[in-house]
C-alpha cells in the first residue's frame, strides 16, 4: 500500500518540468533519490548537481552535471551562473 506522503511525491514527480538531484554523501546512498533520478533520467527532464566532492551512482555518470562543491551564496561562480542561465 503506498502511503499519503508517497502518493504526493510521485504525483509531484509525475507532473515536474525538471527533476533536480543534488549528489552529496547522504544521496549517493538513498534508494529514494536513485529512484526519483532515474524517472527524471527516463523523461529526459534530470538537471544533476554535485554539491559534494563524491563519486556519482554508475547509472547517472553519463549525465553533464554542474558541479557547485566549491560554491558559496553571493559569490560569482561560472558553473552556477550556467546552471542558471541553463
Amino acid at each position: 500500500m503506498i502511503s499519503n506522503l508517497d502518493a504526493i511525491i510521485e504525483k509531484a514527480i509525475d507532473n515536474a518540468n525538471c527533476i533536480v538531484v543534488l549528489w552529496s554523501q547522504h544521496s549517493i546512498k538513498s534508494e529514494w533519490v536513485h529512484i526519483e533520478a532515474a524517472e527524471g533520467r527516463h523523461r529526459n527532464v534530470l538537471v544533476p548537481i554535485l554539491i559534494e566532492d563524491v563519486e556519482i551512482p554508475l547509472a547517472f555518470r553519463r549525465r553533464q552535471t554542474a558541479n557547485l562543491c566549491d560554491w558559496l551564496d553571493g559569490k560569482e561562480d561560472p558553473a552556477y551562473d550556467r546552471l542558471i542561465d541553463d
